[in-house]
């Protein structure tokens, strides 16, 4: 491939640019000569005016002298019309701002329950690792329907929604290239006819210069998080990677820092239970609460179980339904 048209653009684009720096750096000294070149030549026309007293000594002006006068009076009004406008810009100047910050990344609200139980400890642990800058990775593990994912969701919503934070942006992904391109919003004609790997560049380019959190939610197994384009952490480079799995084993393998989700205890499964069943139909009947503890206590605090079988006995108000 002939790389000369290509070099032979990018030269003149960076001559042009290179020419508005050195404009722009060297403003006040051009500005000094213009004004010094002003004055020179204001003294040599006040010198060959001189010649009017040529003049009433019946001497006459050449027209290269005359016409030499005029353009001399017209370059001294342009001249001055310049440094008015110069003087003015440079008043303009005092009062505009070099650039302005980018506006945070707007994190959307996940669906999450309005009321969470037994997650508080968790979420204070995963909060203070994410607050660490040498923290790149956090992972979150536990058993199936431990409470992982409501975790992570209370995360984003109760911490990165509603706090200030100094993220480009920030991505819940089941980890897959058209979520985080729509996410980045990158346009066809750098996606359309690429192969994954070229998918992978363009994402990687983008994330390479942006602070992002990447959510991940359910991994199953020791996830590249390069394979689809998304830049490792390091602790250093500002991008932060949190994700759920069960094993603890690729936890440790993938996160610098890990937080267990446990089993509700006793009164926490009790709570959450009472609350998915509701005071209706627990002061319905004197056995129910009893009955209900029973039920809790075959749940062995699992929140998943909790939830579901509290919400199938909503409407049970006649003991022999329990």
């Amino acid at each position: 491939m002939d790389f000369g048209p290509i070099l032979d653009i990018i030269t003149r684009l960076w001559d042009c640019s290179a020419n508005r720096i050195r404009y722009i750096r060297h403003l006040e000294n051009n500005l000094t000569l213009l004004q010094n070149a002003r004055d020179e030549l204001k003294s040599v026309y006040q010198d060959v005016n001189k010649v009017e007293v040529a003049e009433e000594q019946q001497l006459k002006r050449t027209n290269e002298v005359s016409n030499w006068l005029v353009n001399v009076e017209a370059k001294e009004i342009e001249v001055g019309l310049i440094l008015d406008k110069v003087k003015a810009l440079k008043e303009k100047r005092r009062t505009l701002y070099v650039g302005q910050k980018m506006p945070h990344a707007r994190v959307k609200m996940l669906p999450l329950e309005r009321i969470t139980v037994g997650l508080d400890s968790s979420f204070d642990e995963v909060s203070k690792y994410f607050k660490d800058p040498s923290v790149g990775t956090i992972g979150i593990y536990g058993m199936p329907g431990v409470g992982k994912t409501t975790l992570l969701k209370k995360f984003n919503n109760d911490f990165l929604a509603t706090r200030s934070h100094e993220f480009d942006v920030v991505i819940w992904v089941v980890v897959s290239q058209e979520v985080i391109r729509n996410k980045l919003h990158i346009p066809d004609e750098d996606w359309l006819n690429k192969i994954t790997e070229e998918r992978a560049i363009v994402i990687f380019n983008i994330l390479n210069h942006k602070k992002f959190v990447l959510l991940l939610d359910d991994i199953w197994k020791r996830y590249d998080l390069l394979a689809p384009g998304i830049p490792n952490p390091d602790g250093q480079n500002g991008y932060r990677v949190i994700f759920t799995i069960r094993s603890k084993e690729l936890c440790h393998k993938m996160a610098n820092r890990i937080v267990r989700v446990e089993c509700l205890a006793k009164e926490g499964a009790l709570k959450l239970f009472e609350i998915k069943v509701g005071e209706e139909t627990l002061n319905s009947h004197p056995s129910i609460p009893d009955l209900a503890k029973e039920v809790v206590a075959e749940c062995r605090g699992l929140p998943l179980a909790l939830v579901t079988v509290g919400r199938a006995m909503a409407n049970k108000k006649d003991p022999d339904q329990w």
